[in-house]
């Protein structure tokens, strides 16, 4: 019957683990050596000659095609959500998982092309993809992680703590990844990136149990109409909310791959950072965040009793003072500094 369907208990939200954890874990691989990825690409095309001439090329393109991507997922972004408590969240993990493990070969086949327009406008293409996929997944990717979370934990506090767990999970990747993506050559390690993502979607699809009782229930199911735009017409005093987080969001996310762009050309430029340091580096922002998001979060909320506005206010101070320790850094000592600022946010 329904009702006992409906009755079942929820599954465990420590199963979305190997469906997430493998894609961080391979963006995080690939970090150190993107930057002379795309450079031996825009140099294969004729787009750069110098390492000054590349920066500024990838500077461009990451802040275009991230820009595109932020304004397509103004109208994804509401499609997942909605269709993921209709048709179940682990169908939308499986498409978006499927698009991850899709960049790699897609990236692998445009660097063979070497003459003629159609690199150019397939470059875009696929930054737009990587944007949506990877570079942004908080897009699609993690308002899923939450909502799977919310519906097989019910409970504040130990949901509060599954949160922390996870996040300590993915900044793990950022000790032992970026090492080893440094070590590894560079086609071999987009193939390894490409493998992560398959065995993620494969999991997905296999053996990830949905969490939503609608999507479990096909009569509760088949109920529940997705509305995806609902928010536009919302009561007047929402939609400017609505509006303004919206226009704040896209913003920092325009901005802040920009900055982090700048930052990558500026270690490697500036300060000197071979693909090993820039691993280090990435090293410093994983342990930071893991010991700020079990240790310091478990005091501040426990010891402290912080509420949520003042740590993530806390957080956003770090956000702007490593950016800051980023822009006065005359030597790579302080420039790992400002990355462990970076851990809290």
């Amino acid at each position: 019957m329904p009702s006992a369907r409906l009755g079942l208990p929820a599954p465990s939200p420590w199963l979305i683990c190997p469906s997430v954890l493998p894609v961080f874990w391979g963006m995080a691989l690939v970090s150190p050596v993107l930057i002379e990825i795309k450079e031996e690409y825009f140099r294969r095309i004729g787009w750069c000659h110098s390492p000054s001439d590349c920066n500024d090329v990838q500077l461009l393109w990451s802040v275009v095609t991230v820009s595109v991507s932020a304004l397509i997922s103004c109208f994804t972004g509401p499609l997942v959500g909605a269709y993921s408590d209709s048709l179940g969240k682990r169908r939308m993990y499986f498409v978006v998982n499927s698009v991850l493990a899709a960049v790699p070969p897609l990236w692998l086949s445009l660097t063979a092309i070497k003459t003629g327009v159609s690199h150019m406008i397939g470059y875009f293409v696929l930054e737009v993809l990587i944007s949506l996929a990877g570079v942004g997944p908080e897009y699609a990717r993690f308002p899923l992680l939450n909502a799977y979370v919310v519906d097989c934990c019910p409970q504040p506090q130990r949901r509060m703590r599954i949160y922390g767990a996870l996040m300590a999970l993915s900044l793990s990747g950022l000790l032992v990844f970026p090492m080893l993506g440094a070590e590894i050559h560079t086609f071999a390690i987009v193939h390894l990136w490409a493998s992560l993502c398959v065995l993620s979607a494969l999991y997905t699809i296999l053996a990830l149990p949905e969490s939503h009782p609608g999507a479990r229930d096909p009569i509760a199911g088949a109920r529940s109409r997705p509305r995806p735009f609902d928010w536009l017409h919302l009561p007047q005093r929402a939609t400017v909310v609505l509006r303004t987080c919206l226009e704040v969001r896209l913003t920092i996310a325009v901005a802040d791959s920009g900055i982090s762009q700048s930052i990558n050309s500026y270690l490697q430029s500036a300060l000197g950072f071979t693909a090993l340091q820039r691993a280090l580096f990435a090293g410093c922002i994983g342990i930071s965040g893991l010991l700020c998001s079990t240790v310091l979060l478990h005091f501040l909320q426990n010891e402290c009793e912080w509420k949520a506005q003042r740590i993530l206010l806390l957080a956003l101070s770090c956000y702007t003072a490593h950016y800051l320790v980023y822009a006065v850094a005359s030597s790579a000592d302080v420039a790992l500094f400002g990355g462990t600022l970076a851990g809290p946010a």
